[in-house]
């Protein structure tokens, strides 16, 4: 298989979504939470929903708000966390668990899954007013998951948003200055000419990196996977029971990654970054290319800045 990179699409999709938590969910605030009506609707008993998606990242800060003024009864407690971090482990294991998660499909289902940890919403949606799953793009299906296969069995979620991760962006001025040809649409990198690029686009002061070739918000191992799967290859073998990290291509592949993170033309804990997105350095013209998706339009819009003037960089 052809190894390309394409600075449009990715082989890899990535899912934010909302899930529902293990603890203390009851069929009053799941239908609650899916009611959209207009008018105030009394519950039949007060209900405390703790949710880990930010107000923010909704676009809207007076969201919940506005829903529990349409639904007396209803409370709504925020508590912004990530799908990895302690905080949210010690509250499951304390069994403090939220009501609503937000998680992605990829990289967190699973786990969540074969831990019992996430309830089924399949009574819920079916029964629900606001969700038709035939009117949803097809990615939602990464919701669904049996255990063994990805897009089987129960669902557990429904997608907030979705972005090709391996998406690349890259910042004209950077390019133009080192003297670097701007990659064309139609024209995908291979995997060699994206390294050749990124270090063409780095420049150093000492061991300082002044100006990043690259910034990724993937994790390493997600980077691993989609080099390898460009090439038919994984890091794992066929049935997820066993990692292959003596075959010759996962080494090459993990030396590839690592020659960039060494070199300074990949942005990495030995040339760290202070922004892991990475806008600010696109819009101060001090990297050349960054990982990021659709997510980086998001990340732009919560600093309050154009969208607009910034592609046009």
């Amino acid at each position: 298989m052809k190894k390309i990179l394409s600075v449009i699409f990715a082989v890899l999709l990535t899912v934010s979504m909302l899930l529902m938590g293990c603890s203390q969910t009851t069929p009053t605030s799941a239908d609650g939470n899916s009611s959209k009506t207009k008018n105030p609707k009394k519950t039949d008993e007060n209900v405390t929903l703790t949710v880990t998606i930010s107000q923010k990242e909704l676009g809207d800060l007076n969201i919940f708000k506005k829903y529990m003024d349409e639904h007396p009864g209803i409370t709504i407690n925020e508590q912004p966390v990530s799908a990895n971090d302690v905080k949210l482990l010690a509250m499951i294991s304390s069994g403090q668990a939220p009501d609503l998660i937000r998680i992605t499909a990829f990289d967190d289902l699973p786990s969540y899954v074969t831990r019992g940890l996430l309830m089924p919403l399949d009574d819920y949606v079916n029964k629900s007013e606001n969700i038709d799953l035939e009117d949803l793009y097809s990615v939602n299906s990464l919701f669904r998951f049996d255990g063994v296969e990805r897009g089987q069995g129960p669902l557990y979620g429904i997608a907030k948003d979705w972005s090709f991760d391996n998406g690349i962006w890259i910042n004209k001025n950077v390019f133009n200055s080192m003297g670097v040809e701007i990659p064309k649409l139609d024209t995908p990198y291979t995997y060699d000419q994206f390294a050749k690029v990124a270090n063409q686009l780095t420049t150093k002061n000492g061991d300082k990196v002044v100006q990043s070739g690259l910034i990724s918000v993937l994790p390493f191992p997600t980077l691993l996977e989609l080099k390898l799967a460009s090439e038919g290859n994984s890091i794992w073998n066929s049935d997820f029971t066993k990692l292959m990290l003596d075959q010759e291509s996962v080494k090459n592949t993990v030396n590839y990654w690592m020659d960039l993170q060494t070199s300074g033309a990949m942005a990495s804990p030995l040339y760290p970054v202070t922004d892991n997105i990475g806008y600010s350095y696109l819009i101060n013209d001090k990297v050349g290319m960054i990982m990021c998706g659709y997510w980086m339009i998001g990340n732009l819009r919560i600093q309050g800045l154009n969208s607009e003037e910034v592609f046009d960089k």
